[in-house]
């Protein structure tokens, strides 16, 4: 599944989306309305074969009497594609979109108040808030709540990760639960690797890698900023900077990782397979979790899984500490 900026050429397939998906529907010219008034703003998910399966229509509100601000028309997505987080994902792009491009400091937007899963997502997930009820709002004489969300929080995180990338380098790595990786050069560390200039963000750069080293069954979940962990810079002999992830999976998303990781594209060169980091410690004391800590990790990759193995709640302080003890006075 890819999110892009939308195209000209996207525009008519939208439109077949939105008639497909929802009750409010545009005529061509509003779609090209925005496509050349806000051509950043509007996002397309489209499948494996280029296909459109979600889109959002967004453009900034003319209001010379109020602050910067986005309002989203329109967002759609496939019966087929929904529940896999394309939703969020193509609204947080918009906004960011929106901050990047125009300094927005809030998005809009209408819902219908019978709309309940819509609600659910733009009040629970995406934090926007109720602002008013507007009585018959919809041509069918529904009413709507309007809703805004504030984007100090994005736009506060954008400009720290700008801030990193003029620094330097920057290497995202991610836990995926109880999961690390052999190398090519025989030492245990994480999937990840660097950030592209098109990545949009920290987490976009993890995620492609992440498919790219543990293959599709990584595109059954996503990082997001909910994970980060931690940061580590390397000053020399080029400054890098390694962002830290730990993602706790379903069985279900842990065993497609593992049954497609064979297929991935970096299989057998950068990466030599997966390894399941020991959640235990036999009797004697060593066997498990501290003879595991005794091989060679790269960088602070063992301090990183230490970090995981505590945030996602697989061990617990002593039991890590113990281990680590046993490690170090068996070293």
């Amino acid at each position: 599944m890819n999110i892009r900026n939308a195209r000209p050429e996207d525009l008519m397939n939208m439109q077949h989306c939105n008639l497909l998906c929802l009750p409010e529907n545009y005529q061509m010219k509003y779609y090209f309305y925005h496509g050349l008034s806000w051509p950043q703003l509007s996002y397309i998910a489209e499948d494996e074969n280029g296909k459109i399966v979600g889109y959002v229509l967004a453009k900034m509100e003319e209001d010379p009497d109020d602050v910067p601000h986005g309002h989203i028309t329109s967002l759609a997505v496939k019966r087929s594609h929904r529940r896999l987080g394309l939703a969020q994902k193509l609204m947080d792009q918009a906004s960011r979109a929106m901050i990047e491009n125009f300094n927005a400091k809030y998005v809009s937007l209408h819902v219908r108040k019978s709309n309940r899963a819509a609600l659910h997502l733009y009040s629970n997930t995406l934090n926007f808030q109720i602002s008013e009820v507007e009585p018959k709002y919809y041509a069918d004489g529904e009413d709507a709540y309007a809703m805004k969300r504030d984007l100090t929080q994005m736009a506060d995180e954008l400009k720290k990760q700008l801030d990193l990338k003029e620094k330097g380098r920057h290497l995202v790595l991610g836990s995926i639960e109880n999961k690390m990786q052999m190398r090519f050069d025989g030492r245990l560390g994480f999937p990840g690797g660097f950030v592209d200039a098109q990545d949009g963000s920290l987490e976009d750069g993890l995620n492609r890698e992440l498919l790219e080293e543990l293959g599709d069954g990584a595109g059954s979940f996503s990082v997001t900023e909910e994970n980060y962990l931690s940061s580590h810079a390397n000053e020399a002999p080029r400054r890098v900077v390694a962002h830290f992830y730990a993602k706790q999976l379903t069985l279900e998303e842990l065993l497609a990782v593992e049954v497609g990781a064979t297929r991935a594209k970096d299989h057998g060169l950068e990466v030599l397979g997966l390894v399941r980091v020991p959640l235990y410690v036999l009797q004697d004391g060593v066997g498990g979790l501290p003879a595991f800590l005794e091989n060679s990790f790269i960088g602070v990759a063992r301090e990183q899984l230490v970090d995981a193995l505590q945030g996602l709640g697989l061990l617990g302080p002593e039991q890590l500490q113990q281990a680590l003890a046993m490690a170090q006075t068996r070293h």
